[in-house]
Parts: structure tokens; C-alpha cells; sequence
């Protein structure tokens, strides 16, 4: 469900909600209550955490660059926004490696 932007988790959501309030209306409470916990704890916590083991980017890194590719790009900016920023850490990275072996710090 989550393939689906912004509306994924709610069509994953739904069906699970009104099969648990068939059976009782508490039940389909707490289907909810774990469905949000669940879903922050992916998109908060696992999401960053595995895409700062793949990218070797810092999780918080990740979760801004995701914010911001959002709020500037919408949905393509959230899906371009880490191997963007991935891409410019490479970049400075070499740069700067560059330049101090050109110019070696006197001692």
C-alpha cells in the first residue's frame, strides 16, 4: 500500500478498519491506533535508518532531504531528493579531497 503515495497507507488501511468494526467497534479502534504507531514508526524511524545504511547518509539527513524534495517538488521531489543529496555528498566529497591534496596544509 505504500507504493501508492499519500493514499497507499489509507486503501491498506480501510478494509483492515471495517472487517475489525464488523466484529467490535473497540477492536477497530485499536486496528487504527496500531495502524498509526505502525506507520510513524516506519516513516520516522525504519525508513531513515535503512536508507542511512544503504547511502551511508545520516538518518536525519534523509528525513530533511525527504521533506524538502516534498515541499519544494511534491512526490518526485521525496523520491529524488535522497539520491540527489547522495549524489552532491559524493560530489563534495571529492572536491574537497581534491583540493587539500593540491594544497597541503603547511605544518
Amino acid at each position: 500500500a505504500d507504493i501508492i503515495p499519500y493514499i497507499g497507507p489509507f486503501l491498506g488501511f480501510l478494509p483492515a478498519v471495517i472487517f475489525a468494526f464488523i466484529a467490535s467497534p473497540i477492536k477497530a479502534l485499536w486496528v487504527g491506533i496500531f495502524f498509526i504507531l505502525i506507520q510513524w514508526g516506519e516513516n520516522n524511524i525504519i525508513g531513515p535508518k535503512i536508507l542511512g545504511k544503504t547511502t551511508g547518509m545520516h538518518p536525519l539527513t534523509i528525513l530533511l532531504s525527504i521533506i524538502a524534495g516534498g515541499t519544494i517538488f511534491g512526490v518526485i521531489g521525496m523520491l529524488l531528493s535522497v539520491p540527489f543529496i547522495s549524489v552532491m555528498i559524493i560530489l563534495y566529497k571529492y572536491f574537497k579531497n581534491k583540493i587539500n591534496n593540491r594544497f597541503p596544509k603547511q605544518a
